[in-house]
């Protein structure tokens, strides 16, 4: 059976823990994959980091899964499965099962995952009835070069009343189909670069202590693709210890020679994968009465009532 996380499985998760694999690229890049604080501290504060859950058996926990989902969001993402010898066996579809219903009883549409096609996780996912709809490479640099180049236009951080004109390039750029599934930013973050007074680039940057993972959006019109880069990537310093990562969409891989020209060089890349959740509504409906049999007689008014 699946459940919610409960402090008395902190020792079981521990041993567990060691032989996990984490299905989100940028969490692993930029973070240490800490699962067991996470687990931890988000049954302290409910609402708060990814739900843990765990698959308990006759001999209490044998394997658990973690899901990231923010409130109001149509995406879930399943961040970590633990131990990797549990995906060998037919319990495993049963958690996935379960994580599944909790992102559809938190209002989640889509359930994505990460994984390296033709690892053992990747058949596991497609058994489980996941299907890839997109592909993702990922470039890595860490010492940028110093910039003799500058881009053409204004390439600056993205500000609040930025939003919406990036959500209108992030809808001209990426197919309809993706967009679906995974929404334009809420917030703003990242850089933006201005032409002729038009947004030609969004790139969204996120940090952690171990990495900068960085997600281009650029119109095809867009000049000076590789100064841009690299000016970025010189003002943001990556360093041995804090490598840089780019990550390039299939939908998007014209960007990929431009990367190698700046310097980056290919670290990997993996499918990412999507499961659509059944979430049940309530609809209602009219539903006739059965008829009575005699006819109400009309009530006598009360005195002084018509």
């Amino acid at each position: 059976m699946i459940r919610p996380f409960e402090l008395h499985d902190l020792a079981g998760l521990r041993r567990l823990a060691e032989h996990g694999v984490c299905l989100d690229t940028r969490l692993a890049l930029t973070r240490e994959v800490r699962s067991l604080p996470t687990a931890f501290w988000a049954s302290l504060f409910p609402g708060t980091l990814a739900r843990t859950y765990v698959w308990e058996g006759q001999h209490g926990a044998q394997a658990y899964a973690q899901l990231r989902h923010g409130q109001g969001s149509p995406l879930a993402r399943l961040m970590f499965l633990a131990p990797r010898q549990f995906l060998d066996t037919r319990a495993c579809g049963s958690l996935v099962e379960g994580v599944l219903s909790e992102a559809g009883r938190r209002g989640a549409q889509y359930l994505l995952a990460e994984a390296e096609e033709g690892s053992p996780i990747f058949g596991f996912l497609r058994h489980e009835c996941f299907t890839v709809y997109a592909r993702q490479a990922v470039w890595t640099l860490d010492q940028p070069r110093p910039v003799s180049l500058h881009p053409a236009g204004v390439l600056r951080p993205q500000r609040a009343r930025d939003l919406l004109t990036v959500r209108s390039l992030y809808a001209a750029v990426v197919p309809a189909l993706i967009q679906q599934v995974e929404p334009a930013a809420r917030e703003a973050r990242g850089w933006v670069l201005f032409q002729e007074g038009d947004l030609v680039a969004s790139i969204d940057v996120q940090s952690g202590p171990r990495g900068i993972w960085l997600e281009p959006f650029l119109h095809p019109a867009a000049r000076d693709v590789a100064e841009a880069m690299h000016s970025l990537l010189a003002s943001l310093r990556p360093t041995a210890a804090r490598p840089a990562y780019v990550c390039v969409r299939s939908y998007q891989n014209w960007l990929e020679p431009i990367l190698g020209e700046v310097g980056l060089t290919r670290w990997g890349e993996q499918a990412v994968l999507v499961r659509r959740i059944v979430v049940p509504i309530s609809e209602r409906r009219t539903l006739s009465a059965p008829a009575i049999e005699h006819s109400a007689t009309r009530a006598t008014p009360i005195r002084g009532h018509s």
